[in-house]
């Protein structure tokens, strides 16, 4: 059964000069239990699927939300700010990718994580705060009891990360949203986080849904994984089909861009290209920076297919792969 399921979801950003599909009819699942990487260059409307998701991007003026998401068959579009904010830390939590800058620096640490448990559990302060500083323990910081009554800017970015990540999962949400987690840390850090959440996904069985660029972390950590572009989805299966047999000439530019050890073989990075003008509304939005072009890609949107059991991409050279065909 899945736990959250987006039906095409749009989200359209407007002003006077354009309009711009930051995520353009995006249908993903999330099984109960599962870890999915969402993958893809900046820009590619990952952040602002998982912020929608959240419900931290609101229909407006000059922004608009089309489509479904539903967790556990209700459609959080059409709850109200006070509904979303019960869901919020209790059903849905959210790590986001500048640890530092997402904690509030005039409060401890200790004050921020009992919050959670003093909103969603109605906890008093006390209970609270000997919650919060259990869970700094979970998370592997030293010296908890001391930790919790320190402020963030006397925390390093790796114990900033585990803070949130202890945010995050104080009220044991089924959900747990994994916006670049990794991103500001070093790789020994990296390692210790990945292995951190791995043990809290163990024992609690939360969904996590990851976002990120880089497919080493894929690969280390997620079960399977969804390629954004150009705010839709081209290509999803599991980790190990996407890595042994990519068929999306965009997945497979990325898997070739990643240094391995002991090659000598010469990196063949993506091409850095946009769209031209005259084909954004209507052709591929790889056109430009594809190897595997031909005409027909220029003027027509290809679709997602289902070219074998599981294996989704949005390539008009993989129609004639389609297992149903």
């Amino acid at each position: 059964m899945n736990l959250l399921d987006i039906k095409n979801l749009t989200v359209t950003f407007k002003n006077k000069e354009k309009i711009v599909k930051a995520v353009d009819d995006v249908s993903l699942s999330v099984k109960k239990g599962e870890k999915i990487g969402l993958v893809g260059e900046s820009g590619a409307g990952k952040s602002v699927m998982s912020k929608s998701i959240l419900g931290l991007i609101k229909n407006s003026k000059n922004l608009s939300i089309e489509g479904e998401i539903y967790l556990n068959g209700e459609n959080l579009l059409l709850k109200n700010k006070g509904e979303l904010q019960k869901l919020r830390g209790s059903k849905i939590s959210m790590i986001f990718q500048d640890p530092i800058n997402s904690l509030n620096p005039v409060f401890t640490v200790g004050h921020q994580i009992a919050e959670v448990f003093m909103i969603h559990e109605k906890m008093n302060k006390k209970e609270a705060w000997s919650k919060a500083v259990e869970m700094l323990t979970k998370v592997g910081i030293e010296s908890p009891s001391l930790a919790a009554k320190q402020y963030p800017h006397q925390f390093s970015g790796g114990m900033c990360q585990r803070v949130m990540i202890a945010m995050a999962l104080s009220a044991n949400p089924e959900l747990l949203i994994a916006d670049e987690p990794t991103t500001a840390l070093d790789v020994t850090i990296q390692a210790q986080i990945l292995e951190l959440l791995n043990k809290l996904h163990e024992n609690t069985n939360t969904s996590i849904l990851l976002v990120t660029h880089d497919l080493g972390v894929v690969s280390e950590f997620c079960q399977s994984v969804a390629v954004m572009l150009d705010g839709k989805i081209v290509e999803k299966t599991d980790v190990r089909t996407i890595f042994k047999a990519p068929l999306h000439p965009y997945t497979q530019g990325l898997l070739n861009s990643i240094p391995v050890i002991g090659s000598k073989e010469r990196l063949k990075p993506l091409q850095n290209e946009s769209l031209a003008e005259d084909t954004a509304n209507e052709g591929c939005a790889f056109y430009n920076r594809c190897p595997a072009k031909f005409n027909r890609c220029k003027c027509e949107k290809p679709k997602l297919y289902e070219t074998r059991p599981g294996h989704f991409v949005r390539c008009f050279k993989n129609e004639v792969l389609n297992y149903n065909e």
